[in-house]
């Protein structure tokens, strides 16, 4: 960590090699977040280098006493929501329609045996390919650890509808990875 915190001062001062070096150390772990909040790699991409400028030029705000990753997870899961939030296409489900819907759902432990089966890339593929507000709520939830009423903040749209999308996230999530698990078998077979 004494290194990163090196390379952080430099480019305090805008040496352009500190900045790479910045650049490559967090692009792991900033481009899985982007991609699991975007539909295509080159959304993800877009709004990764978005992320990257907003760190830097925060860079001198930034308060210290926060680990720097935990830091720049915050900065890039808030810049994927400004990016949705800017393309946004969300379908609000009326609450009142919902509103008895209120339980908490699991994904169940069917979902959790394939988990230790599939190897972590195929699983957030399989979340790409939810659609628009389930992949979103699902990562917010699940992934990211919102509750229901800071995502209808941040998504602006009832909690209901969040936890509508949440459920049916995890009930075609489980319907995917059953189907994977099928085919795993009958490739084994």
């Amino acid at each position: 960590m004494k290194n990163i915190d090196h390379i952080i001062k430099k480019c305090l001062k805008r040496d352009e090699k500190a900045l790479e070096q910045l650049y490559q150390y967090l692009f792991n772990d900033m481009m899985g977040i982007c991609m699991r909040y975007q539909k295509t790699r080159e959304d993800a991409e877009e709004v990764l280098n978005d992320c990257f400028v907003k760190i830097v030029s925060s860079l001198k705000k930034r308060d210290s006493n926060i680990p720097l990753m935990y830091w720049v997870k915050r900065v890039t899961v808030n810049k994927n929501i400004d990016a949705l939030r800017k393309k946004k296409a969300l379908y609000n489900i009326d609450e009142q329609m919902h509103s008895s819907d209120d339980q908490e759902y699991s994904i169940g432990p069917s979902v959790d045996h394939l988990n230790q089966k599939i190897e972590v890339d195929n699983l957030l593929y399989t979340i790409s390919l939810l659609g628009e507000p389930q992949r979103q709520i699902f990562n917010l939830f699940v992934i990211d650890g919102y509750s229901h009423h800071e995502i209808s903040e941040i998504l602006d749209l009832s909690e209901a509808s969040s936890r509508f999308h949440l459920h049916y996230a995890r009930k075609n999530l489980k319907e995917m990875l059953k189907k994977t698990e099928q085919r795993m078998i009958k490739v084994k077979s």
